[in-house]
């Protein structure tokens, strides 16, 4: 028997664009769906429609291959985030058409596939769609900054430039602050930097705790409570297997209630169901001193209509 709930679709080249125009007349039919080396025609129209339905998609596509194809998938992403959705994109450093021998044998992709389902998308329909938080050449002005470090963005990615001599953390953090929450954003560095990321309670400083993304030959890192430096989780070791060096990272970070999951490039590092969390958090992104080279894009969130309030703002 097939579970009607748990129906993907996925196809390579001409199948893959069909699997967009599919997709696109039957959005309530699959539970996601996988779209390779393809091109998505009339893509404003399709991201509403996806988003709409709260449609799970990744896409996997090379860098190498023709301009008009890399270009229709950079352009599909942002119509979808502009609409509102969250899409996996993977973008291949290698020339040519074949990316499919790489993205069928990529074993985060099967596992987050078979954990979408068509009815916990439906759950999600009328709901807040996800929004960016730093614009296009923001300045940054609804965001604070910590350390000696000066934080920028431009073309929409954002990094930090800092002094070499500093030797104090530089931190940039939200100046808002939510109850449950999806928080989304893509990180990118030049060397094996690592990715931190802390979340405060705003009624509880001495609750925050700081998610340290490591390289494997950097170590394991895991989650830290901020206030005593204790460890409370450790990463999947298969999960952190999936980070990629000079290439966009995929980071998604999920709080409800008590539960703090963590995602990179589609598969789950942390999955904590009780973490002592209370009332509203603020998300910071850290970078140790003399760290200049990493970059941030598309910061993004979907929050409860709950505890999401203004704490606070500085123009950097």
């Amino acid at each position: 028997d097939v579970d009607p709930d748990r129906v993907y679709l996925t196809g390579v080249s001409a199948g893959g664009t069909a699997v967009w125009e599919f997709a696109e007349a039957f959005p309530e039919k699959f539970a996601a769906i996988v779209p390779v080396a393809s091109i998505c025609s009339t893509y404003n129209v399709k991201a509403e429609a996806f988003a709409a339905t709260k449609l799970p998609i990744w896409a996997f596509y090379n860098g190498g291959d023709v301009h008009s194809l890399v270009e229709n998938n950079r352009q599909t992403r942002q119509a979808l985030l502009r609409a509102g959705l969250s899409p996996l994109f993977r973008e291949y450093d290698q020339a040519g058409h074949d990316c499919w021998t790489h993205a069928y044998r990529e074993a985060s992709m099967y596992d987050w596939m078979l954990r979408q389902r068509r009815d916990e998308n439906a759950r999600f329909v009328g709901q807040r769609r996800f929004r960016l938080l730093i614009a296009e050449d923001d300045r940054l002005s609804d965001w604070n900054s910590e350390g000696t470090g000066t934080w920028h963005i431009q073309s929409g990615i954002l990094k930090l430039i800092d002094d070499p001599a500093s030797e104090g953390k530089s931190r940039l953090t939200s100046d808002e602050a939510f109850g449950d929450f999806e928080f989304h954003f893509d990180f990118r560095p030049s060397d094996e930097t690592a990715c931190e990321i802390e979340l405060s309670p705003v009624d509880n400083r001495d609750g925050a705790v700081r998610i340290l993304i490591e390289w494997p030959r950097q170590g394991t890192g895991g989650m830290v409570r901020s206030s005593d430096d204790n460890w409370i989780d450790s990463p999947s070791l298969i999960a952190q297997r999936t980070l990629r060096s000079a290439e966009w990272n995929d980071i998604r970070l999920q709080r409800l209630g008590r539960t703090l999951q963590v995602l990179v490039n589609g598969a789950v590092l942390h999955n904590l169901e009780d973490v002592q969390f209370e009332g509203a958090i603020q998300l910071s992104l850290c970078m140790p001193p003399g760290t200049s080279s990493s970059e941030w894009r598309d910061l993004r969130v979907r929050s409860s209509h709950t505890g999401t309030t203004t704490v606070g703002s500085s123009m950097l």
